[in-house]
């Protein structure tokens, strides 16, 4: 019988993909450290902000009376717009080019960020007596019209040049800003983040890719020792080198450490080293599968049945209290498994114990 080629092409296929997933991951580090970056910066300034907001605050403050306010000692003072209320009535404004339509009862005390068709804000709020001061901070500007006096978008003394939107969902994926006592304030979505999550949608294709050709070489090299009946080899050969690539996935965390897929996130199921996600879960399922194949492949090639037929009686007692541990083993397994899913993962949120 002819032997078939060894499939170097595929081996190749194989290193090529795995380097090019490489060069894919090392764009993806630097760009999500920029991307961290830009976070920081805007972090910065988000403080120094507050803090300017504060100082305004307590100047504010200080010219408020019992019936009125020092409108023209305050006046210019404040470094960021400053309007204040009697009885929800606006009686004084520092700032005449900054256009809210907020409505004051809808603020809460603090900061929060409001957003308007002119805009979004940062708005501090303070009662003092019958008084009510708020500071808003512009994060992003929207006049209607873009000309050479005025420009729409984000506050360059913020957030610089930088191309982001600005999101006021918390339970939003992207970065949050908060202030230094851990009150949430907005999110942030930067455009370079959508070239991050390609470039990591692209190395996990080319790298299950490369797995693909591997796993191709090695059926291939397991299939020659077990066609010249070197069982124990060609069943080492194949499910040693996957049980190994197996744990280095586990070791970094793969894929859920390139991109972050709900089907590899460890919130949601987190069971044991071997499954920390339900994704986990089904390569496991499908190297066992690979390893059941091989080894019913081996029964059949040893004609085990025909073995076992003229095996005495005392052997074959010894055969069924076998097969009866290793079923009570897998059975015991199993019922580990279904444990651990109602126990370590979310599913009992739904399914209360």
């Amino acid at each position: 019988m002819k032997s078939r080629p060894f499939p170097y092409i595929h081996l190749i296929a194989a290193i090529i993909c795995f380097a090019a997933a490489a060069i894919l991951n090392l764009y993806t580090y630097f760009s999500q450290s920029s991307a961290d970056k830009n976070i920081s910066f805007v972090a910065d300034n988000i403080t120094k902000a507050i803090n300017t907001a504060d100082q305004d605050m307590v100047l504010a403050r200080t010219y408020l009376r019992e019936d009125t306010v020092l409108f023209s000692r305050l006046l210019g003072k404040t470094q960021y717009p400053c309007f204040i209320l009697k009885e929800d009535r606006l009686i004084f404004w520092s700032d005449h080019t900054t256009v809210t339509e907020f409505d004051n009862a809808s603020i809460k005390e603090g900061y929060s960020v409001i957003e308007s068709k002119y805009g979004k804000y940062l708005a501090s709020k303070r009662s003092h007596s019958n008084f009510t001061i708020l500071i808003y901070i512009p994060l992003e500007v929207s006049f209607g019209i873009n000309n050479s006096y005025l420009q729409s978008g984000l506050n360059d003394a913020i957030f610089g040049s930088m191309q982001a939107q600005i999101l006021t969902e918390p339970n939003s994926p992207f970065p949050k800003l908060r202030t230094s006592d851990g009150t949430y304030l907005f999110s942030l979505w930067q455009e370079s983040q959508t070239d991050v999550r390609k470039s990591s949608q692209a190395a996990i294709a080319i790298i299950t890719l490369g797995i693909g050709f591997l796993v191709y070489c090695l059926i291939f090299i397991s299939q020659s020792y077990l066609r010249r009946e070197k069982y124990l080899q060609g069943l080492g050969i194949l499910i040693v080198p996957l049980l190994g690539l197996r744990i280095m996935l586990l070791s970094f965390h793969f894929p859920f450490s390139v991109l972050e897929l709900d089907v590899f996130n460890p919130k949601l199921y987190a069971a044991s080293f071997w499954s920390p996600s339900i994704g986990d879960l089904l390569l496991n399922a499908i190297l066992l599968a690979v390893l059941t194949f091989n080894l019913a492949y081996i029964f059949r090639r040893l004609h085990i049945t025909s073995l076992l037929k003229n095996l005495k009686t005392r052997g074959r007692i010894l055969v069924k209290l076998s097969c009866g541990v290793i079923f009570y083993i897998m059975l015991h397994s199993l019922y580990v498994f279904y444990l651990d899913s109602f126990t370590d993962s979310i599913l009992q949120i739904f399914f209360p114990p």
